[in-house]
């Protein structure tokens, strides 16, 4: 349920809750016990509207409405004069009831309606006042739903507790997406690499041509690709690297290469000279040290040192 079906006020409330106790809807799960709702938190929106009239804030500070208010005088009984010997006899305001007389009073009133609808209005406020519960100088405004409730109440769900102890972040429900960690560079691992190689988009690089070395036992792939002028640095760097994990190079057990030309005129000019654009090579190493080596270039054959490499 957003706070806009609650009304402006519920926005903008505070939850200190002096003086005040939260009420929920009888068509709402019941809280916790002892529980007291946390700065930001909002009702779940699968929970329904309450009830029309009903007030989520009940201030248990506010006076009980005056029984002189809550019963106005009649004006019949303004008129009644009191015994002699009685208190009030011989008072100015009550011998001038007296002298207004039931007609009157009733002339007197005829000729003052204004006064006499200005009296009533007040009167009328006064109880409205009284018998409605009002905000204290720090507490929060008492809310009233004027949103239409259904009549079945909500069954609890299982994450009734964790609803009402959790507030519910409306600004942005998907920010697990953006807290992902970016991989770091340069990666120094398989794993590292292959998170890098995840930020790149494999589609575009375009193969062009291949070509296969070493033994049959052991074939060394090469895959010759061309890439937009427009990509360059860690950009092409990601997508070469997209392309060689999702070609399933990086599983080769032997040797593999990625070489990148900027068309496919570049590549034909250029095919015994090396790359133009970049390149993805995976060599083995000899000794008793690390099986493999990584490297990944952006840029022709001429440009030292490598973007990065690392032993595996």
């Amino acid at each position: 349920m957003a706070g806009s079906r609650l009304g402006p006020q519920w926005q903008t409330m505070r939850w200190d809750g002096m003086g005040y106790r939260f009420n929920p809807p009888p068509n709402w799960p019941a809280p916790p016990p002892g529980w007291v709702p946390a700065p930001g938190w909002q009702p779940s929106p699968e929970w329904p509207s309450p009830p029309p009239g009903w007030q989520l804030w009940i201030d248990d500070t506010a006076p009980a409405p005056s029984p002189a208010l809550e019963r106005p005088q009649h004006p019949a009984e303004m008129d009644r004069r009191p015994a002699a010997g009685q208190p009030g006899h011989g008072r100015p305001d009550h011998q001038r009831a007296s002298r207004l007389g039931r007609g009157g009073l009733s002339n007197a009133l005829a000729r003052h309606k204004i006064w006499t609808g200005v009296g009533a209005f007040i009167l009328l406020s006064v109880i409205v006042y009284a018998a409605t519960p009002h905000p204290n100088a720090s507490g929060p405004a008492s809310t009233v739903a004027t949103a239409t409730a259904s009549p079945k109440i909500a069954k609890p769900s299982p994450s009734v507790a964790s609803t009402y102890l959790a507030p519910v972040s409306v600004r942005n429900r998907d920010s697990s997406k953006h807290d992902a960690r970016k991989p770091s560079f340069p990666p120094r691992t398989l794993a590292a690499f292959r998170a890098f190689a995840a930020t790149g988009d494999a589609s575009q690089v375009h193969q062009i041509d291949t070509s296969t070395e070493g033994l049959p036992s052991c074939p060394n792939p090469n895959i010759f690709v061309t890439v937009s002028r427009a990509l360059t640095g860690r950009t092409l760097e990601a997508d070469l690297s997209a392309f060689f994990v999702q070609s399933g190079l990086i599983d080769n057990r032997c040797q593999a290469f990625v070489f990148a030309f900027h068309s496919k005129a570049d590549y034909q000019a250029n095919e015994n000279n090396g790359y133009t654009a970049g390149r993805v090579a995976l060599t083995t190493n000899g000794g008793s040290g690390p099986q493999y080596n990584l490297e990944v270039d952006a840029g022709n054959v001429y440009d030292f040192p490598p973007e990065f490499n690392f032993n595996f």
